[in-house]
């Protein structure tokens, strides 16, 4: 039995993880594999099919119809109404020997039983079938995929790769779409939202710039604004990611990538290898990490500790969800005496106005001792109380937060007494902005009490900064910035978001704006703002601890 023991050094739990399956089991439990269509075909029959599981931003289609161009394929993309054409296609081909691909499973969910159906009649004695045929199926994960097909077919689960880009002129290009795809698992850190940019995107953006690159000097304003506002902007929606995308375009389409000895990251581990043979592109390949590290994405070092501790509380929160309740030991409180313990204290936490929440605890005490019955809504408080963690309910009337249970009550306590000590003292001198539900409200409304002619899409936080006291602080993701009294704002500035919470994300407003989105910060800075921007830096109202 492997054990996790989570201290406070917790980031690295995942690394240990890896490390452990590697000498119990081999390297090559976790790395993935490059889907090898050759490899797969050899383990297909005409009545076992192929499954492409499907992950995000991954298309087998492109490299399927390479594999099978000298082949006879018919395809088609299922959905509402193409399950029966589907199923001729099939019929048809099981006598003539073509192969067949039904892409997209998991959106045909009302024909997936007569899909099964069918598939089951190829293992039938009588059953005859040509010795050329074979099927193919793609489906992203989903509950309603047939049970029985997966067990009785070649499954491979898809990732985007690189791998058939042969030609060495495109080579160094493909650095960038990379580093796009892959700060996805940065989170937020990486971009505000997970966008699903796919191979399809790859393919049109590389025509481009082979249509570029092939005569003539490179116009390389036109590939970034091509690449960043067309291909993959095109699928961009948040202001602040644009400027991201822009802004590492610019890095990668520039006439310093063409220089010989040029590197894509501070340590010289990532640069377009010299060379015209695919034997040295491979060998590079191999060598490098099995971890790529932030510099390549042009982030800092505390991003890789973000996404770290961000796997470990994954990890540790399955963990959690499959672990059978234990039983109680000799000495030790049992979960209803742990739960009713939790309602106590944050009932003596809290004001008596807050009647949502009294009345949840109360109600919960009175299920635990059987005196009501237990409802699902008061079964859900009772496990995230187990699990530390905000009850859905509560969270969907509250302000937005990523706090645990503790320090959720705790920062509901200070937010009170911050409004309760303004009705009893009157305005303060300085106003505690983290601690309002809905902060940009706020700020507009003193801007407009000051000026009379302020855009509210143009309103900067130095006016608002003008009531803050000089102690005042706001949290940053590895600093801590104080703001200056008589602050006068410059255009060649960082301009920094500023978040309720480190999500980022939320609902896009008619500002265009995430309504996570608070203000910009004008903040001075030694270093050019394209290094800030690259690294997503930004200022948040609350942390999640």
């Amino acid at each position: 039995m492997f054990c996790f023991y989570v201290t406070h050094n917790s980031v690295h739990v995942v690394s240990a993880a890896t490390e452990f399956v590697i000498v119990s089991l081999g390297k090559q439990f976790v790395e993935n594999p490059p889907v090898d269509l050759v490899h797969l075909y050899r383990d297909m029959s005409p009545s076992t099919p192929l499954v492409f599981i499907l992950s995000t931003g991954s298309d087998p289609m492109g490299a399927f119809q390479r594999f099978a161009k000298e082949k006879g394929v018919e395809s088609i993309s299922l959905g509402q109404g193409q399950g029966p054409i589907a199923e001729k296609m099939i019929h048809a081909a099981v006598k003539s020997g073509n192969w067949v691909f039904l892409q997209n499973c998991h959106l045909a969910v009302s024909w997936m039983l007569s899909m099964e159906e069918l598939i089951k009649t190829f293992t039938e004695p009588d059953k005859s079938i040509h010795e050329n045929f074979r099927l193919f199926l793609s489906s992203k994960p989903t509950k309603v995929f047939p049970v029985t097909v997966l067990q009785n077919s070649v499954k491979v689960k898809t990732f985007t790769t690189y791998t058939h880009y042969q030609h060495t002129g495109l080579c160094l290009f493909l650095f960038p779409f990379m580093s796009l795809f892959e700060r996805k698992k940065f989170g937020p850190l990486g971009w505000n939202i997970r966008y699903e940019f796919n191979d399809s995107d790859r393919e049109c953006a590389l025509l481009n710039l082979n249509l570029y690159c092939k005569d003539g000097p490179i116009p390389w304003d036109a590939l970034v604004y091509i690449t960043g506002e067309i291909t993959y902007g095109g699928r961009v929606t948040d202001v602040w990611d644009q400027r991201c995308l822009r802004t590492l375009l610019k890095g990668f389409f520039s006439p310093q990538t063409l220089e010989p000895g040029y590197t894509y990251s501070s340590s010289g581990i990532y640069y377009a290898p010299e060379s015209n043979e695919l034997d040295q592109y491979r060998k590079y390949i191999d060598s490098l990490p099995i971890i790529d590290g932030p510099e390549v994405f042009g982030m800092h070092d505390n991003a890789n500790l973000a996404f770290q501790r961000q796997e470990t509380v994954t990890l540790i929160n399955t963990i959690m969800d499959v672990n059978p309740c234990s039983s109680v030991h000799d000495g030790a409180k049992s979960n209803d005496e742990i739960v009713c313990d939790l309602a106590e204290s944050i009932l003596a936490k809290l004001p008596v106005s807050f009647c949502l929440f009294q009345s949840s605890l109360t109600n919960l005490q009175k299920a635990i001792a059987g005196l009501v019955v237990m409802s699902e809504e008061m079964d859900c408080i009772y496990t995230s109380f187990l699990n530390n963690q905000v009850p859905k309910h509560w969270a969907n009337s509250a302000y937005p937060s990523l706090k645990p249970l503790g320090s959720w009550v705790r920062d509901l306590a200070l937010r009170t007494s911050f409004i309760q000590s303004w009705i009893i003292r009157g305005q303060p001198r300085s106003f505690w902005i983290s601690g309002f539900f809905f902060p940009q409200g706020f700020l507009t409304g003193k801007i407009l009490l000051r000026t009379k002619c302020v855009f509210i899409d143009q309103v900067v936080v130095c006016e608002a900064l003008r009531t803050l006291d000089s102690n005042a602080k706001l949290d940053m993701d590895d600093k801590v910035w104080r703001p200056q009294q008589s602050y006068i704002p410059d255009p060649d500035l960082y301009h920094a978001p500023l978040y309720k919470t480190s999500a980022r994300a939320g609902t896009l407003s008619t500002t265009g704006h995430s309504t996570n989105f608070i203000v910009t910060v004008l903040l001075p800075s030694k270093r050019p703002s394209d290094y800030w921007i690259s690294k997503a830096s930004a200022l948040l109202c609350q942390l999640d601890d």
